[in-house]
């Protein structure tokens, strides 16, 4: 069904002490059935995300996280 998929991470090194982390996820298929009047795939399937976190350490006890999320389906 011409699927593809990808999964993908990547840790980003930003200072020593601030860690980022960008990840991804891909997918796509064809659809399962084909509309005979049109000629076109049925169900066709696309979806891509992605995360992006950033940690920063101010001191031994005190460390703040921030993840942003986003995605698209078609």
């Amino acid at each position: 069904y011409g699927t593809v998929k990808f999964d993908g991470g990547m840790d980003l090194p930003v200072g020593p002490s601030t860690l980022s982390r960008l990840a991804v996820q891909y997918s796509r298929r064809n659809g399962y059935f084909t509309n005979v009047a049109t000629g076109r795939d049925v169900d066709d399937r696309s979806s891509l995300a992605g995360r992006l976190t950033v940690q920063h350490e101010f001191g031994e006890n005190v460390t703040t996280t921030v993840r942003v999320h986003g995605s698209r389906e078609r």
